[in-house]
């Protein structure tokens, strides 16, 4: 009797290491919890808000992506407004442009129950072209151009595009590399698009000044802004469980100036 019961318990302890074990694989054999996003990140987000003055409307415009899949139940809400799915995007447009008021803006996103989060954005104040010289420009010609400080813009754009180009996804474009408000466009930014850096294209140009608060989005912003920006920056969002880009960005007005053939 007293051997039958040391085998019971035997019998019971052993079953009770089974389950144990069984619980800690795991059903795929893996010891530990796993991860199933195999990243610090679960979410890449990326979102830009614009004031456009030139076509005066203000734009907004945002991804999400969840373990690199594209989130096409997202929701995203920017002053009251909800953002429309449209290909592989979430946009809104609204005018005049300064329905979007400039300072902190907030856009809250949300993936059903698995995210809530409210992300802070700073719109840039206005800023204009002050002067353009000269406006013929001729081969070799530095074309100087200044402007108005934007309150809140961590740096400057300068754009030129041939006008009947512009929001076309070409032209040219270019960091400023300081809080300057002055910069000198050589001929590079006058040349044929399929050439680098080639041959002069003459004609009439459109020149632009953006003010920006982050980083750009250079996907996003493609077709929102009279050029693209000149490349894509380093993620700007470290959260627990998201990464990627946001940025405010104003526009000014354009300055014409005429590209002459010799």
């Amino acid at each position: 009797m007293r051997l039958r019961n040391t085998y019971v318990c035997l019998l019971a302890l052993g079953l009770l290491v089974a389950v144990a074990t069984a619980l800690i694989v795991g059903c795929d054999g893996s010891s530990g919890p796993t991860d199933p996003f195999n990243d610090d990140y679960e979410y890449c987000f990326g979102g830009v808000l614009v004031k456009d003055y030139n076509r005066n409307v203000a734009y907004a415009a945002a991804r999400l992506e969840r373990n690199d899949t594209l989130v096409t139940g997202a929701v995203f809400v920017v002053g009251g407004d909800t953002l429309v799915a449209s290909a592989d995007r979430y946009t809104f447009a609204v005018g005049p442009a300064d329905s979007l008021p400039a300072g902190p803006v907030d856009m809250v996103v949300k993936d059903a129950s698995r995210l809530n989060d409210t992300l802070g954005f700073t719109m840039p104040g206005q800023l204009s072209i002050t002067s353009i010289a000269p406006t013929e420009k001729g081969p070799a010609d530095l074309v100087s151009v200044s402007w108005t400080g934007a309150a809140d813009a961590e740096g400057y754009i300068i754009a030129a595009v041939k006008k009947d180009s512009a929001y076309m996804g070409i032209g040219y474009s270019q960091w400023v590399t300081s809080q300057a408000t002055y910069i000198g466009i050589n001929d590079s930014a006058f040349t044929k698009t399929s050439l680098q850096g080639g041959e002069p294209d003459p004609g009439i140009y459109y020149i632009y000044v953006y003010a920006y608060h982050g980083v750009p989005d250079s996907t996003l912003l493609a077709t929102l802004l009279p050029t693209p920006v000149p490349d894509q920056l380093d993620d700007n969002i470290a959260e627990q469980n998201m990464s990627g880009t946001k940025c405010s960005i104003v526009t000014t007005g354009f300055a014409t100036i005429e590209v002459l053939a010799n």
